[in-house]
């Protein structure tokens, strides 16, 4: 008896068909030996050899650090396509590409702004590959925007997906208000420069999609936009004046504090936009929800707002002064849930000695609990609590010292993958990240004696700018 079996192989074959021979060599029907003679597999799905010609670049015409690079290729295949900085020894490579029998173009990111580099193409599982004759050349980043350097560096202990810091930066008047991606060596990389009146905002972060930023703008719009390409402007205006923060929920709808001056102190109004709509609705005012602000110097002049969709409140910080300065959580109806702070109707804490003065920033974390970001007479905090909502305390969870000391009406703390922390102090123009005990492990400054920089806000560290382009210019990517 002669047998044949047809095995159609996995991916891991690359699509290759396998044809083993079964040989009955007994006639013996109840018992049966086989000898197999496997034939070779062919990978049909990946060529051996690619040919690549005719290389060329061109500049991105918005982006000064972006550029397109076109080439030929013989045959359908995987390729990457690398640069090297003029003075350094190490390829960057592309991701993967699918590259099409005939003319391709892709857009490259990561080459910093003022370089020149080689590049190449390089086949991916297969032979080939070709190295422009002609460097590319960036733009250089405007001489407006401060130069920035690296104090502090232990590339061991970085958060590893940790790539590209974003920051934005913004001037009251002159100057250039921009939003920022730098890389590790602290060279920019990414850069917008907003033509508004007021500048941009320190609120700027990779959408909840994250496959976008969205960022305010000149005290009158919200914009979504990929690195390359912008998406939507939404207007955000009245009479009244907008903070310079709102948060994105999941649905898709824009919240954000408006600064209404009036008797008795500050306040803000909390806005609502519809993403279906676009209508815009107050949702509540801060004196009707917390009336003991009435009683303070700046009100409930809120410094940073957030929102967390799996309890369904809103958190808002004040950073006025010792007497004053809280965290409050606002439910979706508009009722306060607890304060906790210098305020007088603050909850408990534990240890009571965690309690802190002045809040310079405070977000939820994935696990529903409180960053904090505090100034004290003792000095500046970083810290994680535990809200315990039926028993009205507040537990720190664990605290470290600041590298940065005193007020700062700017400022971010983020924990990252690895456990790290990201801390930006906007009042003195640092960015640091931070091992679990407090240490640094990297630390950015910016190099400034110019007193029109209002500083950074909110930062996030990215892994990748190919993630933020627009789906036409990843098509091709894998």
């Amino acid at each position: 008896m002669r047998r044949f079996a047809l095995v159609l192989m996995g991916s891991g074959c690359s699509g290759g068909l396998s044809l083993i021979t079964d040989t009955d060599t007994d006639t013996d029907t109840q018992t049966d030996t086989y000898t197999e003679t496997e034939t070779e597999v062919v990978d049909t799905a990946t060529p051996q050899t690619i040919e690549f010609s005719d290389l060329s670049w061109k500049a991105h015409p918005e982006v000064g650090s972006f550029v397109y690079v076109s080439w030929m290729q013989d045959v359908q295949g995987d390729v990457t396509v690398d640069y090297r900085l003029e003075g350094e020894s190490d390829w960057m490579a592309s991701p993967v590409i699918l590259g099409q029998a005939g003319e391709n173009t892709q857009l490259i990111a990561g080459i910093p702004y003022g370089s020149r580099a080689d590049y190449r193409l390089t086949a991916v599982n297969a032979e080939g590959g070709a190295e422009a004759a002609e460097r590319i050349e960036t733009e250089p980043l405007d001489n407006r925007v401060n130069p920035v350097t690296i104090e502090e560096s232990d590339p061991s202990a970085w958060y590893a997906d940790g790539k590209y810091l974003l920051v934005g930066g913004r001037y009251i008047d002159g100057g250039a208000s921009h939003i920022i991606m730098y890389d590790r060596e602290g060279r920019a990389v990414w850069a917008l420069y907003p033509e508004v009146t007021y500048g941009v905002g320190r609120d700027v972060r990779s959408a909840l999609a994250g496959d976008h930023l969205v960022f305010d703008l000149g005290g009158d719009q919200i914009v979504r936009r990929y690195v390359d390409d912008e998406i939507e402007s939404v207007a955000v205006a009245n009479d009244n004046v907008r903070r310079s923060i709102f948060v994105e929920r999941p649905d898709g709808a824009f919240v954000w504090p408006l600064l209404e001056q009036a008797a008795p102190g500050y306040g803000d109004i909390w806005m609502e936009r519809d993403p279906v709509t676009g209508a815009t609705t107050q949702i509540w005012d801060c004196h009707d929800v917390w009336p003991i602000a009435d009683t303070l110097q700046y009100g409930c002049f809120s410094d940073s707002i957030d929102y967390r969709d799996t309890i369904g409140s809103y958190l808002f910080s004040t950073f006025v002064d010792k007497t004053g300065s809280a965290i409050v959580e606002v439910d979706s109806t508009g009722d306060v849930v607890w304060v906790a702070g210098a305020s007088a109707d603050s909850i408990a804490f534990s240890p009571p000695t965690a309690r802190f003065s002045i809040v310079n920033s405070a977000k939820y974390t994935s696990d529903d609990t409180i960053l904090v970001d505090s100034t004290s007479d003792a000095g500046k905090t970083l810290a994680e609590y535990r809200v315990d909502r039926a028993n009205d305390t507040l537990t720190r969870l664990w605290r470290v010292d600041a590298p940065t000391n005193g007020f700062s009406a700017s400022a971010d703390l983020t924990v990252l993958g690895n456990s790290n922390l990201l801390f930006a102090d906007g009042g003195t123009q640092d960015v640091f990240e931070l091992d679990a005990t407090g240490n640094t492990v990297w630390h950015m400054t910016t190099v400034t004696d110019n007193p029109r920089l209002w500083g950074t806000g909110r930062v996030e560290l990215l892994e990748s700018l190919y993630d933020l382009m627009s789906p036409s210019e990843t098509a091709n990517l894998r």
